[in-house]
């Protein structure tokens, strides 16, 4: 991207949750001749070689090389979208680790209801919306510990579940407890990237380890603990 733009909204991959390379092409099977038509001037081509796609190191690389780019190309009160889905706690500690190291930080989340009713098709706490982060340049110098991080956590947690609460239809509720837990990884997101550093983290390093199945990262572990506080606030006394 070359262009400067005060507005960037994207829908990137969701890690390994969806093979967006694979299904453009499963698309194009029908709407190739169509886009050709239509639209002359376009290509009709998945660009497969260049998706961003896996779970890993060159994952998280290409992310943070995107990121850094549209915040080079839109001005220091600009605005980004990124809208994401997905239920691993350690997949959005990545991002989180991501948006700093481009640069940015989350200055607003919301949940959005995406998902249709789909009675008899999909059972159990399946997530029913899209979280939309609201993204603005870094400006802080801020440094802090992760310890000093949580009772921010815990407030930003709070605020973002009563929100939704306050939103919702009493009724027929769009939301499930999974989009609750969302929320609070979101909610987490906007307190940990508000700082310029943690003291204890090396995000360069965290997002180029290996981890052992189950192991959770510093942040992951944070953001983990997010989820604590949402069930506490979504159930009863």
């Amino acid at each position: 991207v070359s262009d400067f733009c005060e507005y960037w909204i994207t829908d990137p991959p969701y890690a390994d949750a969806v093979n967006y390379h694979e299904l453009s092409e499963f698309f194009l099977a029908w709407d190739k001749k169509l886009l050709k038509k239509a639209f002359p001037e376009w290509y009709a081509d998945s660009k497969r070689v260049l998706a961003v796609r896996g779970r890993d190191e060159t994952f998280n690389k290409s992310m943070i090389e995107i990121y850094s780019n549209l915040a080079q190309h839109m001005p220091d009160d600009g605005i980004q979208i990124i809208m994401f889905t997905h239920q691993d706690v350690s997949v959005w500690a990545d991002l989180a680790m991501i948006v700093w190291s481009a640069g940015l930080q989350v200055t607003a989340a919301w949940n959005i209801a995406t998902e249709t009713d789909a009675s008899g098709l999909k059972d159990g706490n399946y997530v029913k919306g899209t979280v939309l982060l609201v993204l603005r340049k870094q400006t802080g110098n801020e440094t802090a510990y992760l310890d000093e991080l949580y009772p921010d956590i815990e407030d930003e947690v709070k605020r973002q579940i009563d929100s939704m609460h306050s939103l919702d239809d009493k009724e027929e509720p769009n939301f499930s407890d999974a989009d609750y837990i969302l929320a609070a990884y979101a909610a987490a997101l906007k307190v940990l990237t508000s700082v310029k550093r943690i003291e204890d983290i090396d995000v360069h390093y965290e997002l180029s380890r290996e981890r052992k199945t189950g192991e959770l990262s510093p942040i992951a572990q944070l953001i983990e603990a997010a989820t604590t506080i949402a069930y506490d606030q979504l159930f009863p006394p």
